[in-house]
């Protein structure tokens, strides 16, 4: 079966730096409605489009492509113990 717009996507995952180590991993499948408004970052959704059940894909996203540019006026600093 392929992933198909409509279709229920059970995936597990690893989010990893450029050096390989692993920030988080999920073992247990995640599942969601492929389609719009799915919430991925565009080159998942991409990447998915057409796979099938044991495809394992590798996606490389730079950080404006996950989280938009950096905003200056976004960002702040507090004191440690502030800080549950």
């Amino acid at each position: 079966m392929q992933v198909e717009i409509n279709k229920v996507v059970s995936v597990t995952y690893s989010i990893t730096t450029e050096d390989g180590e692993v920030v988080e991993r999920i073992d247990l499948p995640v599942s969601f409605l492929y389609g719009d408004n799915t919430g991925l970052f565009k080159k998942v959704e991409q990447a998915i489009a057409g796979g099938a059940i044991g495809d394992q894909l590798e996606v490389s996203l730079e950080p404006q492509e996950g989280f938009g540019d950096w905003n200056p006026d976004l960002t702040f600093s507090v004191s440690i113990e502030n800080v549950p």
